[in-house]
């Protein structure tokens, strides 16, 4: 027998668009899950089960993915911290302090720059 879940999404508002003055937000209920793997494979079958499967580990690491490129990470770290992952597990979140610094220093305008640099000499001496 099929339970019942609600699900639940929020659109953000967004300044300046049309429409999105406020959060919005809406709740479903959908009876499609069963309490365990073979009741879902009953309900809905073993194609979409992997489906989504890999839908969701994909989408996992994408977010992974872009979390490591927003603290500067490279693409070879990237992969570095991925090597070992196994589905449903935490990823190793190391950051190389190196290429963070770079991306860091690279986001600074050119007086900023200047004036973090300056800092750094004064810190050296």
């Amino acid at each position: 027998m099929p339970k019942t879940v609600e699900i639940s999404a929020k659109l953000p508002k967004k300044d300046g668009t049309e429409g999105r003055e406020t959060d919005k937000v809406a709740t479903i209920s959908l009876k499609c899950f069963g309490e365990n793997l073979d009741e879902d494979r009953q309900l809905v079958g073993d194609d979409v089960i992997k489906s989504n499967y890999e839908s969701s580990i994909v989408i996992t690491v994408q977010g992974g993915i872009r979390r490591l490129l927003e603290k500067g990470s490279d693409a070879a770290a990237v992969q570095a911290a991925y090597n070992d992952y196994k589905p449903g597990t935490a990823v190793r979140r190391g950051v190389d302090v190196v290429s963070g610094f770079k991306a860091w220093f690279a986001s600074l305008t050119p007086d900023q720059q200047k004036e973090e640099l300056k800092k750094l000499r004064e810190s050296a001496a």
